[in-house]
């Protein structure tokens, strides 16, 4: 055993104390929870989670937990993983019951907005770009881009970013993220929260070279009951891809509902 956490949980609470740590941060095992991906949870399992967090905080140390840290259910992976859309109600089922479990003793203060990529296809390259800020008052905004090479050896590049709540900072940040990303002179897919309306100038003029996924009525805000579009999924150059389907489903734990689309790529010119 490699590591044993499980049961040896009391002697790392106290090495954590005596080295004056004061954030522990740790995975919950998905299949530990829910052994079946969904449906019934473990009591097992449970307990050990909140006898984890229950004694760091009264230790004065804050949990800092993590979802998924590479740990599908194998019973989830043998129906297809990630690449099976269901994964979408699968892990949105897991994060609302540790949520609802967990979330009132676990401190969720400060910290930045996450961006994540994550492909079925091999990542040629990775790169954090930080995005223009107007104000140093406020939060730091990304784009994570990636070079991605897909079966026959084309490349194409993919972004994910959730851009700045003020009009001004994000225009900024919408010509830059047209900056990199079309340098890279490569069929282009950029999507996120862009904090903006379809007819706001970031989205009207700085995104008019690119191609949504979905018509302006497909709203995504809020998710219990969306009546205004603020997320996007972007193809760029527009000759170079096919929508061939778009949907925008229902999510449990997200104050933002998904667009999920599936593209063609019809030419790398």
């Amino acid at each position: 055993v490699a590591c044993d956490s499980y049961h040896k949980f009391d002697r790392d609470l106290a090495s954590m104390k005596a080295l004056g740590v004061n954030s522990y941060r740790f995975s919950i095992s998905w299949s530990r929870v829910l052994p079946n991906g969904v449906g019934q949870l473990n009591d097992k399992g449970m307990d050990y989670y909140k006898r984890v967090i229950n004694a760091l905080n009264e230790n004065g140390i804050t949990p800092n937990v993590t979802l998924y840290h590479w740990d599908l259910p194998q019973v989830l992976e043998d129906r297809g993983g990630w690449v099976n859309r269901d994964s979408i109600e699968w892990f949105g089922e897991y994060a609302h019951k540790m949520f609802s479990a967990f979330g009132k003793s676990i401190s969720f203060s400060g910290g930045y907005y996450g961006l994540g990529l994550l492909s079925k296809y091999p990542i040629v390259k990775m790169e954090r770009v930080l995005l223009p800020m107007l104000s140093p008052n406020h939060e730091q905004r990304s784009l994570l881009m990636a070079i991605v090479e897909l079966d026959n050896g084309d490349q194409i590049c993919v972004g994910s970013t959730h851009l700045d709540l003020h009009a001004d900072a994000r225009m900024a940040q919408v010509q830059h993220i047209n900056k990199v990303m079309l340098a890279n002179n490569l069929p282009s897919i950029v999507a996120g929260d862009f904090n903006a309306t379809p007819d706001e100038k970031e989205i009207k003029y700085g995104m008019s070279e690119w191609m949504p996924a979905m018509a302006n009525d497909a709203y995504t805000y809020p998710s219990e009951k969306p009546e205004t579009k603020i997320d996007y999924v972007f193809a760029y150059p527009r000759q170079a891809w096919q929508v061939k389907s778009a949907i925008v489903p229902p999510v449990q734990m997200s104050d933002h509902a998904p667009i999920v689309v599936e593209y063609e790529l019809l030419t790398t010119k």
